[in-house]
């Protein structure tokens, strides 16, 4: 199986950039913008960053494809551990206690390669119920990101603020600023908002 890790992104500069078209949208707020502009711009660094590693990553069927091929490959080891000719083990012995100071422990690698193929075990039985299509990636870092703008909006305009108004204008600010993935509709952007704010009261 091919599993490609080569040229990750691995970190860089941060971009809080807000398009002209966002900051006509957020003045039009009224009053003073200014703090309500660069929060916004911070959510948008974080989330851009975070995109980048996450555009790394493989489709979520691959990733469950890899957990299945690490897991057969645990129990090839073992096996072959098992059944490991005693003058290989007689040679790794000796070259272990020379570089390392102490024999080959077997047993400890075995019991190391059993809890990696638990992990991987517990990782396809945790995810078995989620509903992704083949190629598909989850979207939940742009809604979060919605949801985060959303919430800022609404704290900004204060008790008097509507929901779907504040649910609509994050859209329109994140979309104008390049973010991809998010519904068109108002009535959408309130659900998606709306359903992440249940989670999180459910959690505490």
């Amino acid at each position: 199986m091919k599993f490609n890790k080569n040229e990750k992104y691995s970190g860089g500069p941060i971009d809080e950039s807000i398009s002209r078209h966002a900051i006509k949208i957020i003045s039009e707020l009224g009053g003073e913008t200014d703090e309500l502009k660069a929060q916004i711009g911070k959510l948008l660094g974080r989330f851009r960053g975070y995109k980048k590693f996450e555009d790394d990553e493989p489709p979520f069927h691959e990733a469950k494809e890899y957990a299945v091929y690490v897991s057969s490959l645990c129990e090839k080891v073992r096996k072959a551990l098992d059944h490991m000719p005693s003058h290989v083990e007689a040679l790794v012995d000796e070259c272990s206690y020379y570089s390392r100071g102490h024999f080959f422990y077997k047993e400890g690698l075995d019991t190391e390669l059993m809890r990696l193929n638990n992990y991987m075990d517990f990782f396809l039985r945790d995810t078995k119920d989620l509903k992704i299509s083949k190629g598909e990636k989850k979207k939940t870092s742009e809604h979060t990101l919605l949801f985060n703008v959303a919430k800022l909006i609404e704290n900004y305009l204060g008790p008097n603020a509507k929901k779907i108004e504040t649910a609509d204008k994050a859209g329109d600010i994140l979309v104008t600023c390049g973010i991809h993935h998010l519904p068109d509709s108002r009535e959408k952007r309130r659900l998606i908002v709306s359903k992440i704010e249940k989670d999180m009261l459910k959690i505490g």
